[in-house]
């Protein structure tokens, strides 16, 4: 690729921000390297127990399951049209009023309740009844870390509807990623209408997946950016109504070549010069609420993974406590040392006060994670020391790329992960109280590590165990949320199977991708809510309900 680098021009002083050379930036690539490395580092915590523990898993479902329960055909998929006819009462899509029932069937069975099933079979949640629902406030202050268990009852609805709807009542956003990137390489104009359309229906607020990174934006260097991704779905967020968050202006794993191979202290103009052109061209976009400011800044220590052992506390100022990413594993600390501080204060002078700022990170969402056990302490530490020093970082991201055994449910789950979610809940209130928003960006849950293979009965969307699993980890994390004050938003990345980074398309291994596809998301490839979509609104509307009692 053809580096682009400016003129020698120095950027004006902000916020008292040190005048550099400008710089100027490459190819954004399809996959998430960071993400990959990081569920490898899972991949090789798990593999030791793995063919033990599956295969004691097995005998012990086969032992104690009921009966095979009788699966209903999934609806056909609907037509597609054009995404101005959502609203139009001949569309053969779901309506916001009425959606297919669940197409699969529950392992448990049905337990009908006032029209609804219980949702007592999803793993850590009680199977509690509609008499208990005086009860249902203590879903929004039971004290300190409650197992779910003690959760009143969760019902989950036999016919879906719409999870924003359901949201609305509870003080919350909901919200997925928009795969611009996948989608638009279609060249499919229904298609690209259908998913929309889908998108709309579901959530209140979208995030792009690729196209406003700056990576993508400036694969040509400065002087020839791309914006047409990013304002696609920039112009589309809001002549729909929906809020919008801005990912990411800031972040050192992820960078055109040309900007990599900058001289150090051209590095801090490249970063400034990139910030203020994404910055000063959204700034007036009020629909943009929540900007992803820096990402994924913190070190790992992941488990027996040398790649992901990044922790070098002689690397930068001794105010960042040892705790950034840096050298080979950064492209702007420590060359940028203040880089952080940096682009939160632009950001804050840019947009002015009423913009959410974010620091969105992964590996640190609970205080019980075997993988790298210490990364919630040292983003804590981190954000804390930040805010200290007057750094204006509003919310905290928690990404969430897990997998079912994040449930704590089967043997290896039980053995890595068995109070995983107990720490979530913790995590949540430790950084509520710094006085920050605690913001779900990114969550997926997929039926394995994507080092491993998938089973067969998660291939064929089996409803048995392997998508129970999945959905309790979806519900669970959502449960905390609203039972935390400052927890405002909880996102997906993705919302369909059909377009997912967690397809195995990159390469996960020696079996063929199909294998590694890790189905992590709420709808199927035809569009239809699996068990975890159901599991969603049934705990929305149990909050809803709650508030409405309170």
């Amino acid at each position: 690729m053809t580096r682009v680098r400016s003129n020698d021009a120095e950027p004006e002083d902000e916020a008292g921000l040190t005048k550099v050379e400008l710089g100027g930036v490459g190819n954004a690539p399809t996959s998430r390297p960071s993400k990959r490395k990081a569920f490898a580092a899972i991949g090789a915590v798990v593999v030791v127990l793995a063919i033990a523990a599956v295969l004691l898993y097995v005998f012990v479902r086969r032992d104690s399951a009921p009966p095979p329960p009788v699966v209903a055909s999934a609806p056909a998929p609907a037509n597609a049209s054009d995404a101005d006819d959502a609203s139009d009462s001949s569309s053969t899509e779901p309506s916001e009023d009425a959606s297919p029932p669940f197409s699969g069937s529950f392992s448990s069975g049905w337990s009908p309740l006032l029209g609804e099933a219980n949702l007592g079979f999803i793993p850590g949640i009680s199977d509690l009844t509609i008499p208990s629902l005086p009860a249902l406030p203590s879903l929004g202050s039971v004290p300190g870390v409650p197992s779910l268990a003690a959760l009143p009852n969760v019902p989950i609805p036999t016919v879906f509807s719409p999870l924003k709807a359901a949201a609305r009542g509870t003080g919350r956003l909901i919200g997925a990623i928009h795969n611009e990137g996948r989608v638009f390489d279609l060249d499919d104009d229904a298609e690209t209408a259908r998913y929309e359309r889908h998108l709309i229906e579901q959530y209140d607020v979208i995030t792009p997946e690729n196209g406003c990174k700056t990576a993508a934006i400036f694969a040509a260097g400065l002087d020839a950016p791309t914006f047409g991704p990013c304002d696609r779905v920039v112009d589309w967020t809001e002549a729909h109504g929906l809020k919008m968050r801005m990912h990411v202006t800031a972040w050192g794993d992820w960078n055109p070549e040309w900007v990599n191979a900058l001289p150090a202290d051209q590095k801090r103009g490249a970063l400034l010069a990139m910030m203020r052109a994404i910055l000063e061209r959204y700034k007036l976009r009020a629909h943009i609420t929540m900007w992803d400011v820096v990402n994924e800044a913190v070190c790992d220590s992941v488990l027996f993974t040398p790649a992901k052992q990044n922790c070098d506390p002689s690397l930068g100022r001794a105010q960042d406590l040892g705790l950034l990413k840096g050298g080979k594993h950064s492209t702007w600390y420590p060359d940028v040392p203040d880089y952080i501080d940096v682009a939160f204060r632009l950001a804050r002078d840019i947009l002015g006060p009423n913009r959410t700022l974010v620091y969105n990170d992964y590996g640190f969402e609970s205080t019980s994670d075997l993988v790298d056990s210490d990364k919630n302490e040292r983003v804590y530490a981190y954000v804390q020391a930040a805010l200290a020093r007057g750094v204006p970082i509003d919310a905290v991201g928690f990404q969430f790329h897990i997998a079912n055994i994040h449930n704590g449910e089967g043997v290896s789950g039980a053995l890595l992960f068995g109070s995983y979610m107990d720490g979530v809940r913790v995590q949540f209130n430790r950084f509520g109280a710094l006085g920050v928003e605690v913001h779900v960006t990114e969550i997926d849950v997929g039926c394995n590590v994507p080092t491993l293979p998938c089973p067969a009965s998660w291939l064929n969307y089996n409803p048995g165990a392997r998508q129970e699993e999945q959905a309790g980890a979806f519900a669970r994390i959502l449960a905390h949320c609203l039972a935390t004050p400052a927890c405002t938003v909880y996102q997906m990345w993705g919302s369909t199977d059909k377009y997912s980074w967690r397809d195995g398309n990159w390469g996960a291994g020696a079996l063929p991708s199909s294998w590694y596809n890790q189905y992590a998301h709420i709808f199927d490839t035809s569009y239809q809510p699996k068990l975890a979509a159901y599991a969603l609104l049934g705990v929305l509307k149990a909050k809803q309900l709650a508030n409405s009692v309170d």
